[in-house]
């Protein structure tokens, strides 16, 4: 069994007696990471007849037939696409969706503690919070065009476009070290970063740690806004964004 380099790695494997079971690793409400998915379990389709896929997160058959039933497939396309960046499904879901039945996708939760740590969540996770979110952060958006100065709004508006999956990973981690060169910040400091950019594709590999990265991509990032500061206003609006960021994932189950 193999994965194509540009999606995806196989970390380790084990030799059973039974039938071949692939384990995903997931990485909740990332856009890259979810169609990566969709092209994991594209592939084993083609290739291998993959026809049954557990998902975390449920522990009934996962209807996809709202986008699926659509009869015209670059609209079912867009609007599962739109929704996968929304974090609202997962890739798993996005290709069921637009495949037209090619996979049977069915819930591994027990339903008891499934429902249990669902009722947990909801006493802090629900619209209301998740508005007053939403509302706070077109605020903070609002605010940025009188408060930072050219060059930092140059800066966010990449950081905005990998936030919202308009520029990949890859186009957005060799932005960060151009940058960071141009500021002759210290790069030694930041490892994962530099082996990602060596493999030269928007894929991740056993060489890279994916959490470690991301944590390298979110220092980089503070690192070089310290040095485009022209006045503290720009540097607490910053500061009241990442204090968002951390409500925002956990009310999203991401929070790391």
């Amino acid at each position: 069994l193999t994965i194509p380099e540009k999606i995806g790695a196989i970390n380790r494997g084990f030799q059973g007696n039974g039938k071949t079971v692939v384990c995903i690793q997931d990485l909740h409400c990332n856009y890259e990471v979810q169609k990566n998915i969709a092209g994991i379990i594209q592939h084993l389709v083609k290739k291998h007849g993959l026809k049954l896929v557990g998902e975390e997160g449920a522990f009934h058959t996962v209807d996809t037939s709202p986008i699926s039933a659509f009869p015209i497939r670059k609209v079912r396309e867009e609007v599962s696409d739109y929704f996968v960046k929304q974090g609202k499904i997962t890739g798993a879901e996005h290709y069921a969706a637009i495949s037209g039945g090619a996979i049977q996708l069915e819930g591994i939760e027990t339903p008891e503690l499934y429902e249990a740590s669902q009722k947990a969540v909801r006493s802090f996770l629900n619209a209301e919070s998740q508005g007053y979110c939403y509302d706070l952060r077109d605020m903070l958006e609002e605010l940025k065009a009188d408060i930072y100065n050219s060059q930092l709004l140059k800066f966010d508006h990449k950081r905005v476009a990998y936030r919202e999956g308009n520029i990949s990973i890859l186009k957005y981690s060799a932005y960060l070290h151009r940058t960071a060169r141009k500021l002759q910040l210290d790069l030694d400091v930041y490892p994962n970063l530099a082996r990602f950019l060596s493999l030269k594709q928007n894929v991740f590999s056993p060489k890279v740690d994916p959490d470690q990265l991301f944590q390298e991509l979110d220092n980089l990032d503070a690192a070089i806004r310290q040095q485009l500061y022209t006045d503290k206003t720009q540097q607490e609006l910053d500061e009241l964004y990442h204090r968002l960021d951390i409500v925002e994932k956990m009310l999203n189950i991401s929070v790391s």
